[in-house]
């Protein structure tokens, strides 16, 4: 049975360590498309073509740099100094300065919830794979024993107060009549049918439907 379990929770382990692989990559080209779309703005503005060829050198420049990147924190500084660039140089175009301010407001949101899924899966691997065999009952990913949201599809995960699985599948749940608190149906034996909370009679009675 541990053998079982060890190699769940090695396969869990790699599963993460690639999903993290994935997601930089995924970062990176994100952060490129940013970069891309700030300097899109100004090319599209009446400038030289000399000015034109300066800015796309630019760009490719600080492609080559988000590839070699070591962290997000370098990401988002290489990002910062290009949104500066590019605003000083629009500073003479008022009309690109708008959509610029436009487009970083709305790359802040994305970039936001970019970086916290990273920062999850980054602790996940620092901790040493530490999973379960739960998954989103939403979403179907795998999960952390930790999380209380999924990092996926951002639902909030409710928990078995006796084995600490997600609620949700196909699995049977019975709701405290009293405070809420869920457990699932096979697990209400092990505390002798009372709520672990308030103590309240838990039967089949009171499972979901």
């Amino acid at each position: 049975m541990n053998s079982q379990s060890n190699l769940e929770d090695f396969a869990a382990y790699y599963y993460l360590k690639a999903l993290k692989v994935v997601l930089v990559l995924d970062l990176r080209t994100f952060y490129k498309k940013a970069v891309s779309d700030l300097f899109g703005v100004i090319k599209t503005e009446d400038f030289s073509g000399e000015f034109i060829d300066l800015f796309e050198e630019t760009e490719k420049s600080i492609h080559v740099l988000i590839s070699s990147s070591p962290n997000i924190s370098v990401l988002n500084e290489i990002l910062q100094d290009a949104y500066t660039l590019a605003e000083k140089v629009a500073m003479i175009k008022p009309s690109a300065l708008k959509r610029l301010m436009r487009l970083r407001d709305n790359y802040q949101d994305l970039i936001r919830k970019a970086i916290n899924k990273s920062l999850i899966l980054s602790e996940a691997l620092r901790l040493g794979g530490n999973v379960a065999n739960l998954t989103c009952p939403e979403c179907s990913k795998l999960l952390l024993k930790d999380l209380d949201f999924c990092p996926y599809c951002g639902i909030e995960l409710l928990k078995c107060t006796v084995c600490g699985a997600v609620i949700g599948g196909n699995r049977g749940v019975v709701v405290c009549p009293r405070c809420g608190e869920y457990t699932h149906s096979k697990c209400i034996s092990e505390i002798n049918n009372k709520c672990s909370k308030c103590g309240s009679n838990l039967t089949e009675k009171n499972s979901l439907p």
